[in-house]
């Protein structure tokens, strides 16, 4: 005599937490009423907050090219392309047919150089450790230079270019290889080289500044630079593992809209072990390493970050 079949539904995941690798696909939880507790792997879907899976949108090539370091315009946004024998800066848009379109704006840097960026007042500044400028609208012009006073001494020179650069009340932020070289505040094209530095044991990959100072990382760890009189700055370790290089929200984000308290606004960016959210306390709160193990590939020295409503996708490469 055969079993009775059993024909209730038996529900697949209905309360997921998104997925779960650092577990044994046997240890994930189930239940009866709800399905599984998360997934162990996930392609091309997305997992609302309700616990629906959503299948991603298909992508369709608008434009080709070898496209790298974006940053927003105020209608549209900044982006490098690498050409045959240079990188080029354009400022792209999209059209009422969903068409990039691709303005040129400034040619001649070096191939291959990723751009960093910061903006202040609408104009935004840009340097890839070989050429620095401003990007304003659809023009472009040399890094603003700032003159000098009675007061200036033989150390005084012009803010040096940097691989990547920040602004942090008033002062331009200029990292080169392991060290932070900061402008004399409200003169973004004057530094003292021999006073407005600060060093670090390796190289800078990344710096986000807050409210209060900034998050620094070497190719080691984070650090919370606390205070905004780089010449005062308290340094404390935040993380034993450093971010990944170029893979960070453009500006500031509102913390409360990935699940965390805060009055102030926070940065986001991408570390080896998961995307991160720093406070304007100095805090850093790793918002996924409790249940994601990230690849092996967010070991490599590139990557991309950004959030879509209260979506993170996030992104890295080895190469």
């Amino acid at each position: 005599m055969a079993a009775p079949r059993h024909t209730k539904p038996l529900p697949l995941l209905t309360q997921g937490v998104g997925i779960n690798n650092r577990v044994a696909p046997h240890r994930i939880p189930f239940s009866i009423e709800s399905g599984v507790g998360a997934l162990e792997h996930a392609v091309d879907i997305i997992l609302d907050r309700t616990g629906e899976l959503v299948t991603r949108k298909g992508t369709e090539l608008l434009q080709s090219g070898i496209f790298h370091s974006m940053y927003p315009a105020k209608h549209g946004f900044y982006i490098a392309e690498d050409r045959e024998s240079d990188t080029a800066i354009h400022i792209a848009s999209v059209d009422s047919l969903g068409q990039v379109q691709l303005k040129g704006i400034w040619a001649g840097l070096s191939k291959g150089k990723w751009l960093s960026y910061f903006v202040l007042e609408d104009i935004v500044f840009y340097a890839n450790g070989t050429q620095n400028g401003v990007l304003f609208q659809d023009t472009r012009a040399p890094w603003i230079e700032s003159e000098f006073t009675d007061n200036t001494t033989a150390d005084m020179v012009q803010t040096p270019v940097g691989n990547h650069i920040e602004i942090l009340s008033g002062r331009a932020l200029v990292a080169i290889d392991n060290e932070i070289i900061y402008s004399e505040h409200g003169l973004l094209g004057i530094t003292d080289t021999t006073r407005n530095r600060q060093r670090f044991e390796h190289r800078i990959v990344l710096m986000c500044a807050v409210q209060t100072g900034v998050f620094v990382s070497t190719t080691e760890a984070i650090y919370f630079l606390s205070g905004l009189i780089p010449s005062k700055w308290e340094i404390k370790r935040v993380a034993n593992y450093p971010a990944i290089e170029w893979c960070r929200e453009p500006g500031l984000v509102d913390p409360v809209k990935l699940g965390f308290k805060s009055s102030h606004l926070g940065v986001l960016f991408g570390t080896v072990e998961g995307p991160v959210v720093g406070l304007s306390d100095g805090s850093l709160h790793n918002s996924i390493n409790k249940n994601v193990q990230m690849p092996t590939t967010c070991g490599g020295n590139q990557g991309s970050i950004m959030t879509v409503d209260d979506s993170l996708i996030i992104q890295s490469s080895g190469v």
